[in-house]
């Protein structure tokens, strides 16, 4: 494939498709003032304009030039810059098409590296546009896999999710956001509501009505969670190549990623509070580049799959990341360290506004106040006790597991040789009764960079720092 000097298609500068009305708002504003002269109102079109005029400008003035090792990017109007980057270096390479890019055939590719870590994650130095046979040869070309072979060819061994997954993902995801929306716009409606309702007794009637409210919020937020899940990851499958791991999904928005899997640092296992209660999991792959992106309402989660019990997540890491097994035995803190995991400031607030809450229910009867406080306590001291269930390690030669988090719970399986830092934080106290909290600082994105675990064994900071002797 001959790739020099080549700029890609045009589209990009449409990459935003939220942008495109906005565009045409402006040129059909600027029409009316050619008649309508009206200096004023050139500001805002100007504001309007302004973000595709500079990426067209920044289009005609970037080059891309593939190498037998490298690819260079070239840019800048009048400060020119050269970026040169070998193909050893970069860990994934992605093609995604918005509704505007399937109509017309192309795809954007997104080209990472290992240079870009923590601060500097989201600014990929690849912003191109290419034809479906070009951006496919373009990436075989990057990943080492030549440039014969088709997408489909490699498809052969993949392993596809199926429509229930992204129904139980929708139904056990956290929906807070959905739930906040929801009682908005019931809110702005209570006025309406409220006049029918009039002629209820007043007990009743809160109760009634807030039952109702609860389970519509509920049925409302998981209805909308799914669909989103469903049309987000349509389609779900990874399979493995020779040297990298595949994954595409998307209805439309439709993602492939190519990842090196020398670059993989890690996988993480998550669960909301639902998905505990049942038993599954979600899993994410650490790798620069991937899960590093700003999508609409969010981050871009970086899923090798989505959602699956323990037994189905460890037969298919086995088969596309082996070297991240979940054959391990998580070495816990112990019944002694139980007391530790009460000395949070959650619990200890929870305490104070208890006994203040008790002080004012004896003084004026504020026994409503002593409810909410004595509930907040429980809440707290759940809490607590769920961080000392979900906290543990593991440490090999090869990998080192971290488990964490209270109602949520959150299990890192890193690589060693991608361990940046090891943290162990503790009083004199505990740390007289062998027992630290262990920090990992990790090559990752920078939201998931590090990961903490509290009031573990002393002695497992010591295997820590044995094994990270290189």
């Amino acid at each position: 494939m001959d790739f020099k000097h080549r700029r890609g298609n045009i589209l990009i500068i449409f990459e935003k498709l939220s942008e495109i009305p906005l565009l045409l708002i402006g040129i059909v504003f600027s029409a009316f003032l050619l008649k309508n002269f009206d200096t004023q109102a050139l500001i805002p079109i100007a504001a309007i304009l302004l973000s595709p005029v500079s990426k067209m400008i920044n289009y005609f003035f970037t080059y891309y030039t593939l190498t037998q090792e490298h690819l260079i990017v070239e840019s800048g109007v009048f400060n020119k810059k050269r970026t040169e980057i070998p193909f050893s270096t970069i860990t994934t390479v992605d093609l995604s098409q918005n509704i505007l890019y399937q109509t017309l055939g192309v795809y954007k590719i997104k080209v990472d590296n290992a240079s870009q870590t923590n601060e500097t994650a989201n600014k990929s130095k690849i912003n191109l546009t290419l034809k479906l046979e070009e951006a496919i040869k373009f990436k075989q070309i990057i990943t080492g896999t030549g440039n014969t072979l088709t997408e489909k060819d490699d498809e052969k061994d993949f392993i596809r999710a199926e429509l229930r997954d992204f129904f139980l993902l929708g139904l056990l995801q956290s929906k807070a956001a959905y739930v906040i929306s929801i009682f908005a716009v019931i809110g702005s409606l209570s006025g309406i509501i409220a006049p029918v309702l009039e002629g209820m007794d007043a007990d009743t009637f809160i109760a009634a009505l807030t039952a109702a409210v609860l389970f519509i919020v509920y049925l409302t937020a998981a209805a909308v969670s799914i669909v989103k899940s469903i049309v987000k990851y349509y389609d779900f499958k990874v399979w493995k190549g020779e040297d990298t791991l595949k994954i595409q999904y998307g209805l439309f928005n439709k993602k492939s990623f190519s990842l090196q899997k020398s670059k993989i640092n890690g996988i993480i296992l998550k669960q909301s509070i639902l998905m505990r209660i049942f038993k599954l999991y979600t899993a994410e792959v650490i790798v620069i580049g991937y899960g590093d992106t700003s999508e609409e309402g969010g981050t871009e989660q970086a899923i090798v799959y989505p959602i699956a019990s323990r037994d189905r997540l460890k037969e298919l890491i086995n088969i596309v990341l082996p070297e991240y097994s979940l054959d391990y035995k998580l070495c816990k803190s112990g019944k002694r360290a139980v007391r530790y995991f009460f000395y949070n400031p959650v619990f200890i607030a929870a305490v104070a506004f208890l006994t203040a809450a008790a002080i004012v229910a004896v003084i004026i009867d504020g026994y409503i106040i002593l409810a909410v406080a004595f509930a907040f306590l429980t809440i707290s001291a759940i809490y607590s006790i769920q961080k000392y269930i979900n906290s543990g390690i593991s440490v090999g030669k090869g990998k080192v597991v971290l488990s964490a988090g209270a109602f949520s719970k959150k299990v890192a399986v890193v690589r060693t040789k991608s361990i940046e830092s090891i943290t162990a934080t503790g009083s004199v106290l505990k740390r007289k009764k062998g027992f630290v909290s262990i920090r990992l600082g990790f090559v990752a994105p920078l939201r998931v960079a590090n990961i903490s675990s509290m009031n573990l064994p002393a002695e497992q900071f010591g295997l820590l720092e044995k094994v990270l002797k290189y």
